[in-house]
């Protein structure tokens, strides 16, 4: 006992450090719990996801113009198979969330030195409204994370001047199958490359690390990349995201923005992000080129067209931006009251802020679509047809597996889902309807088009409310 009270005595700083840290591991943990638990309804992109994984296509094109990498759809298949549940199909972006908390640390310590900068980063890590958000959402966000931290972790524990020719082949392969599981990963692969030929004393042996990229290469193009980045509706959809050398530094504070909702990032922010790039670029050099050239490579796929670097699809860059904030934590006591005063100004707010909306279960409900079918499972009537309007379809058949309402009394249209929002359906016979609504109403011009087509045609009877979502039970009279 008295040996056990000397090591704690020795070893008091280390105790508080390591229960700090898992206080707020847990409490990582406990907020992401909170928001996959609070189980929302599955909104349009996620219902399509899963639409396409019952419908066992696993490579582009997706259905419904979606993008997720091949490991992910597969994974996801498994998940599915224990259980038809919302929980099943983002069991994986959960189980991902939840792994990234131990591993951004590990992450962390690369570039950061300080335990108190490790234990703020750690601590922002944990409570960020985005990665929280994601952990709950059926798509590969909350897998890209994890996977970004984890490949720049094991590759810098890799010595390429003392492994074998076997180990060279095993992470050669592991890293070239990494675009199976996230897209992403593609923009660590060219500087994981480049840093082995510098590295290693055998060019024979670095050839070998990298010969598996070059053989997939051509594959990862055709069957997935390809198709991806040439789609006319992505280059459309996320034409803001694609950047040239005048709209690069708008797109940067637009990222940061993204990464500090719901505030946005302020100049306290902006000014630890610089001032640790800088401390890092001096201190951990090794480290910094290895960021700089995946940010690099992030923002020449965005001028070539090829991927946005806007909102969910950059999020793997938060880690990131975070241990380069927490940087300037690396300095003398005498400097350390700028940095605490740093953290304050600029994240103070922040922490209120954030934890209010990821505490609120209504910041996860995008497209409520189950009470509306709960309530119209207990109150149709045989006969009565049920029209789930465009960008509201997906998520009904999705969920219509468990409802089982009659499918000769569901109306769809597969008509261009952007022009004449309700024209397809002008002609419908008379009789009772239930008209199904779950698009935001920020979305004006077709909330506008449903209002004037209810009027013009239709005698509402009750209407049904569910967060942003309407369903109408009406009488079509012309």
């Amino acid at each position: 006992m008295d040996f056990l009270k000397e090591c704690f005595k020795n070893n008091k700083q280390k105790v508080l450090y390591a229960v700090i840290l898992m206080v707020v591991a847990l409490f990582g943990v406990y907020l992401r719990c909170f928001a996959y638990f609070s189980n929302p309804s599955m909104w349009y992109d996620e219902a399509s996801l899963a639409l396409n994984i019952d419908n066992n296509i696993f490579l582009p094109p997706l259905l419904n113009n979606q993008s997720a990498p091949f490991l992910f759809l597969i994974f996801a298949k498994i998940c599915s198979c224990f259980s038809h549940s919302d929980f099943s199909y983002r069991f994986l972006p959960f189980i991902s969330s939840i792994i990234s908390i131990p591993v951004f640390y590990l992450f962390a310590k690369n570039w950061i030195n300080s335990r108190l900068g490790l234990i703020f980063a750690f601590f922002i890590f944990c409570i960020n409204f985005r990665l929280v958000y994601f952990s709950k959402e059926f798509k590969p966000y909350a897998v890209d994370v994890l996977i970004f931290m984890l490949a720049i972790i094991c590759y810098f524990k890799i010595d390429f001047r003392k492994i074998n020719l076997k180990t060279y082949v095993l992470s050669g392969a592991a890293f070239a199958l990494l675009p199976l599981l996230s897209f992403p990963s593609l923009f660590i692969l060219p500087v994981c490359y480049l840093f082995t030929i510098f590295q290693a004393k055998d060019l024979k042996k670095a050839g070998v690390f990298i010969l598996p990229a070059i053989i997939l290469a051509p594959v990862y193009y055709f069957a997935f990349l390809g198709n991806y980045s040439n789609n006319e509706y992505f280059q459309r959809f996320w034409a803001d995201g694609f950047v040239n050398f005048k709209t690069l530094l708008p797109s940067v504070i637009k990222m940061l923005d993204y990464f500090t909702e719901p505030l946005s990032a302020n100049l306290f922010i902006l000014i630890a992000i610089i001032a640790g790039i800088i401390m890092c670029a001096v201190k951990k050099k090794k480290e910094t080129i290895f960021a700089m050239g995946t940010i690099f490579f992030v923002v020449l796929a965005s001028i070539l067209h090829k991927y946005p670097m806007t909102d969910r699809l950059i999020l793997f860059l938060l880690p990131l931006a975070l241990v380069f904030a927490f940087k300037i934590f690396d300095v003398s006591k005498k400097k350390l009251i700028i940095s605490i005063l740093v953290f304050i100004l600029g994240w103070g707010i922040y922490i209120k802020a954030g934890l209010d909306k990821t505490l609120n279960p209504d910041s996860y409900e995008r497209e409520a679509i189950k009470g509306l079918l709960a309530d119209l499972k207990h109150e149709y009537k045989e006969g009565e047809y049920i029209l789930p309007l465009p960008w509201s379809d997906t998520a009904f058949l999705h969920y219509n597996k468990f409802y089982g309402f009659p499918e000769k009394y569901i109306i769809t249209s597969n008509e261009n889902k952007a022009v004449n929002y309700t024209k397809p359906f002008w002609n419908l016979r008379k009789g009772k309807y239930w008209l199904i609504f779950t698009i935001q109403f920020d979305n004006y011009t077709r909330y506008v088009d449903l209002q004037e087509w209810l009027a013009r045609d239709f005698n509402v009877i009750k209407t049904y409310k569910d967060h942003y979502s309407r369903m109408y039970y009406a009488e079509k009279i012309r």
